[in-house]
């Protein structure tokens, strides 16, 4: 449960409530109807949440404000379309339409939850017997070597350093990662357009080889699909640009869109207003383009979404070409290291040991 009685709901369970419920208003149901049928169909959390939002529905307050009032975090794309619903009535399409989303972005955790399993399993025990080496074996050989009288303690002295010297690198390394992991966390709960820093941050991370791109593409294909929905449930290309910047996980992105819909309610055509919003990434607007000639803005919309979904296929099997063996390199490198500032030195007090 969340605070205030909010229930935190994991994406896989998300999917599934959506899944079920869009399937009911396929059927012809009604919107309370279908989410206390998904509660009967559905178990455990997802059920419990179908029951609570129909609970909130039955109350008279709107799908978005049930939404928000019953999942803790609800999906960003889930929730624009949820908007939507609430604007134009179109349920049915709309719920399938997030439900086509959250299993795309499903298989795209699992495909790469898959590539990195192992690899980080194999890293993880790198490290642990690194440090086993480092903080167990090392000093309790040393006070042997020492208690035994085998060695001077100025002999063993060096040995002991290695091992210290090896914990402050790697604790040097695990601590920048985690500064790294902490900044683009923060940059993610911060408002690009009203931070710099979190903007910068957001952006600079698209420069990251495979995972940048795929992040890129990730965010423009929710918003190309989002806007394709709403376009097509008959919101204006404004206002679905609009609600489609809260699909971006990127906060770069959003801002940008943002300020995009804004220079087009200014006057400034779609295509040139997303390209000078967007720049290098603002290829997408030749789609937009395309209807500014006389191309009908549904069928732009959709070519953009599958070229953007195949681009990520793309990117996706390129990341797990790369994940694994980067992975590996690096579990290498902490090998190297381990057998540089630990297992030499063992070799060369066994020299003056037995000479």
């Amino acid at each position: 449960m969340g605070n205030g009685g909010m229930i935190r709901l994991r994406p896989k369970g998300q999917l599934l409530m959506v899944e079920s419920v869009s399937s009911l208003l396929r059927a012809g149901l009604t919107l309370p109807e279908a989410f206390i049928g998904a509660a009967e169909i559905i178990d455990r959390t997802p059920g419990r949440v179908a029951r609570a939002i129909h609970a909130e529905l039955l109350g008279g307050v709107s799908l978005t404000a049930a939404v928000r009032a019953v999942i803790a975090v609800p999906d960003p794309f889930l929730l624009a379309m949820v908007k939507v619903t609430d604007e134009t009535g179109a349920a049915a399409a709309l719920l399938t339409l997030a439900e086509e989303h959250l299993r795309v972005r499903m298989n795209l955790s699992e495909t790469a939850w898959t590539a990195a399993i192992y690899p980080v399993f194999v890293l993880a025990l790198t490290i642990l017997g690194a440090l086993i080496l480092a903080l167990v074996v090392v000093p309790e050989l040393g006070r042997f070597l020492t208690d035994s009288g085998l060695l001077e303690p100025d002999q063993v002295t060096r040995l002991v350093d290695s091992g210290a010297r090896f914990i402050r690198i790697l604790s040097a390394a695990i601590g920048g990662l985690g500064v790294v992991t902490g900044l683009v966390l923060l940059s993610r709960r911060m408002n690009a357009s009203t931070s710099p820093i979190a903007g910068t941050i957001a952006r600079l991370r698209f420069f990251v080889p495979v995972i940048g791109p795929l992040e890129m593409t990730r965010d423009l294909l929710a918003v190309a699909e989002a806007t394709r929905g709403m376009v097509a449930s008959g919101v204006s290309l404004d206002r679905a640009l609009e609600l489609a910047a809260e699909c971006a996980g990127n906060p770069w992105v959003s801002s940008r869109l943002r300020v995009a819909v804004g220079r087009m309610r200014t006057g400034v055509a779609p295509a040139q207003a997303v390209r000078s919003a967007l720049a290098r990434h603002g290829f997408i607007a030749r789609w937009l383009h395309q209807t500014e000639s006389g191309a009908d803005l549904a069928e732009s919309l959709d070519a953009m979404a599958r070229f953007l979904r195949d681009s990520q296929k793309r990117l996706v099997t390129r990341l797990g070409a790369v994940v694994e063996p980067t992975l590996v390199v690096v579990a290498g490198g902490f090998l190297l290291g381990t057998v540089f500032f630990l297992v030499r030195p063992l070799f060369q007090l066994y020299g003056l040991v037995m000479p």
